[in-house]
Parts: structure tokens; C-alpha cells; sequence
């Protein structure tokens, strides 16, 4: 059992300072994750490949993003482990995209993943996570990135429930079998998306009938964008008792979870003795 720190909006806020020449800062947001009892730390880095960057004419500094966000966490003596986080770009995928003269191609979604796991590689983090993503040949781009560094690699899609058809898919239809056939990955799960904590329970035990993979597992605290709605501490952890008896692997929390909700997850990690952390043999020990 490993437990994941979460994206939060202070981690946005923090994401945002982290530019080449400002590696000493979010150092404060890090330590409440780890205090929390967070296993896993992951790089505020969901949105700095290349051609993510380039919306804001920064494609050429992503090497140095993803690397100085790496070492952020590389210099905390307490972290102990460390996922290096690719996101999607959604949007820009060709055949998606709203713009065609200006989208890209699988091949070259790999050549912007790669220069990120090589900055991954290069700082020494101990997987890879691939996470949020909606369109399977993206996410099979950044895997294959991944691989070619011999990276431990995490990939993650962000499923919607239908109620109509009692189905999981993401808003672009990839669903979990799309994500098992993706063979290289060592681990495979879900995140963000529109599925509660609750309905995380559900997709867990579907996602644990089909395959005996590892299984990521990390809700929303409540939809996003809607602070309103979000799930308290206490709240949100009694759900993971049913996703960890039905096979949930490395949990955490996604939007709207904060190191409250970790430390409230870790309770309940303790309290069903399940605190062996899930230790792939080229992990750091």
C-alpha cells in the first residue's frame, strides 16, 4: 500500500513559482504532505511538456521545468518517494483537435513526453505517473516515452460514470479495457474525472475483476471546480476502506483533497494493518 500526495489549488499556485532560478519554493506545501503520511510525492509538472509550454512560449525551458520540479522534492530528505507526473494536452491530439493545422501527431506527443522522462530520469525519481489523461494514443505515447527509459511507469485515465449505460469512460470514450491493453504499464488506475469517491469503489472492483495489475487509485475530494461540494477528510477516507479491500494498490487523493485528507486516508491504512508499501524491486529503498 503506498499513499499519494494530491494536486491541489496551492500546489497550482506553487506550480506556477517553480521556474528555472526559483527551486527553493512550495517546500512548506511538500511537508504537510509528508507530515500527512504521504508515501509518494509527485512533481507539480502535469502541464510542462513542451507543447503544453508552448501556449505560454516556454516549449524550449521544459527539460529545465521538469527538472528543477523533480529536485524540489529530490532535496527533501524526508520525501521518500518521488513520482514523476506527465499530464495530457488535451485537445491538441489530432484527431480531436479543434484546430487541425495546429494539433500534433502520436510521434510527436512522444518526442514531448521523452524530453520530460529524460529530465525525470537525469533527477532520479522512482516512477513515472501518467496521470489525468482522456485519449488513449496520447497516454500510449507518454507510456512508450517512459519505457524507453526503463521508467516504473503509473498510467491513469479520468473517468465519468453514465448513469444511463452503467458505464466508465472518459469524455473522449476510452474505457478500462482500453487502459489494461496497454501492457508495458505497471501499474494502471484512475484519476480526476467526474467519479466521487463512492462511485472510485465501483470502478475499482471493475477494474480488479480484469486485471491483477497494481491499481491507482485517486478520486476527486468533489467535482472539480466546485469547492462547495467537497468531500470532508473523515468522509472521503471511509470510502477507501472499501476501495483498498476491493484492490486498491496506491491511493490518494486528486482536485479538491488536501493533506487533511491524506492524513485522514492514512488512518485508515493503519487501521486495517496495510502499511507495506507496494515496492517495485528497482524502487530506491
Amino acid at each position: 500500500m503506498a499513499l499519494e500526495a494530491a494536486h491541489t489549488k496551492r500546489g497550482d499556485r506553487a506550480k506556477r513559482r517553480r521556474q528555472p532560478g526559483h527551486s527553493d519554493s512550495g517546500r512548506g506545501s511538500e511537508k504537510e504532505y509528508i507530515e500527512a503520511g504521504a508515501d509518494i510525492l509527485v512533481t507539480n509538472t502535469l502541464q510542462a511538456s513542451s507543447i503544453s509550454l508552448k501556449r505560454y512560449n516556454h516549449s524550449e525551458d521544459a527539460y529545465e521545468i521538469t527538472y528543477k520540479a523533480a529536485k524540489i522534492l529530490k532535496d527533501i530528505p524526508e520525501v521518500k518517494y518521488i513520482g514523476g507526473c506527465i499530464g495530457p494536452t488535451t485537445g491538441e491530439f489530432k484527431e480531436w483537435a479543434m484546430d487541425p493545422t495546429k494539433a500534433y501527431t502520436e510521434d510527436e506527443f512522444y518526442a514531448a513526453y521523452k524530453e520530460q522522462v529524460r529530465a525525470f530520469k537525469d533527477a532520479g525519481v522512482d516512477l513515472v505517473i501518467c496521470k489525468t489523461f482522456f485519449i488513449l494514443p496520447e497516454l500510449r505515447a507518454a507510456l512508450r516515452a517512459s519505457k524507453d527509459y526503463d521508467m516504473i511507469t503509473a498510467v491513469s485515465l479520468a473517468f465519468n460514470y453514465f448513469e444511463k449505460t452503467d458505464d466508465f469512460a472518459t469524455i473522449y470514450g476510452a474505457k478500462i479495457d482500453d487502459l489494461i491493453s496497454l501492457n508495458d504499464a505497471d501499474i494502471i488506475g484512475f484519476n480526476c474525472g467526474s467519479v466521487t469517491p463512492d462511485q472510485a469503489v465501483e470502478l475499482t472492483v471493475r477494474f480488479r475483476k480484469k486485471t491483477d495489475k497494481p491499481l491507482f487509485v485517486e478520486p476527486n475530494g468533489g467535482l472539480p471546480g466546485n469547492q462547495d461540494q467537497v468531500y470532508t477528510p473523515d468522509v472521503f477516507a471511509t470510502y477507501f476502506e472499501k476501495i483498498i479491500e476491493a484492490g486498491g494498490t496506491l491511493v490518494g487523493g486528486c482536485c479538491g483533497t488536501t493533506p487533511g485528507h491524506i492524513r485522514a486516508l492514512k488512518k485508515i491504512v493503519d487501521l486495517q494493518n496495510l502499511g507495506t508499501i507496494y515496492r517495485p524491486k528497482k524502487w530506491r529503498l
